[in-house]
């Protein structure tokens, strides 16, 4: 009898030796444990993990992304918008000035972002290019709409026999403009964002994976 009796302490030891450690295992489940379940799975998952572990403890890359993306829509679109500053907008030099500018200020987007979303950099240097990258981006944005109302204001000016023979560079131009300062204001709003849900996305775990092995 007594040697049953130690058996079944034994026993419920055990089974609450096991419960304590399930308790902490299952507390310290984290971005390893997702990555150690992907592993097991098939390359493609694990990518899919991976990606998905480096975007949620680092969501300024999504600004990132977006803000190169902007930078390639203006430029891949200069021919279009350079063939209709080539004589077909009145001030030629004045907007083909203007739309250096708005080139330049592209790339200076891109610098101030690369500075916020640095992992080295302070957090004082951090709001400071912040700052600046929301200031350029304005001025941006200023320069697109000047450029598409010049182009309503030219194309509505002439009637009859003044009228524009040929509208279609102009409004190609436009459309092109348009469309990055669409994705510019995209851009600018998940630049904002980003700080704010930070804190909560680093939080989220891939919970169906996130099981620990009894031994």
């Amino acid at each position: 009898m007594e040697n049953l009796h130690k058996k079944n302490m034994l026993e419920q030891e055990q089974k609450n030796d096991e419960s304590n450690i399930d308790t902490a295992a299952l507390s310290t489940i984290g971005d390893e444990d997702d990555l150690t379940a992907a592993l097991s799975g098939n390359p493609v998952k694990l990518a899919l993990t991976r990606a998905f572990i480096k975007v949620k403890n680092h969501v300024d890359i999504i600004p990132m992304i977006m803000t190169v993306v902007t930078l390639c829509v203006i430029y891949v679109s200069m021919h279009d918008i350079l063939y209709a500053l080539a004589g077909k907008l009145p001030l030629n030099d004045y907007n083909s000035f203007l739309f250096f500018v708005n080139l330049v200020l592209q790339i200076v987007l891109c610098l101030c972002y690369i500075n916020v979303s640095g992992k080295r950099t302070g957090k004082t240097k951090k709001w400071l290019f912040f700052g600046l990258y929301l200031l350029v981006a304005a001025g941006s944005i200023v320069l697109d709409l000047d450029f598409i109302q010049d182009v309503n204001v030219h194309l509505s000016m002439f009637n009859g026999a003044n009228a524009v023979k040929d509208p279609a560079p102009l409004l190609v131009a436009q459309s092109r403009v348009q469309l990055h300062l669409v994705f510019l204001i995209v851009t600018i709003a998940l630049a904002i964002l980003a700080p704010i849900v930070q804190p909560f996305t680093k939080k989220i775990h891939l919970g169906k994976q996130n099981r620990v092995k009894k031994q």
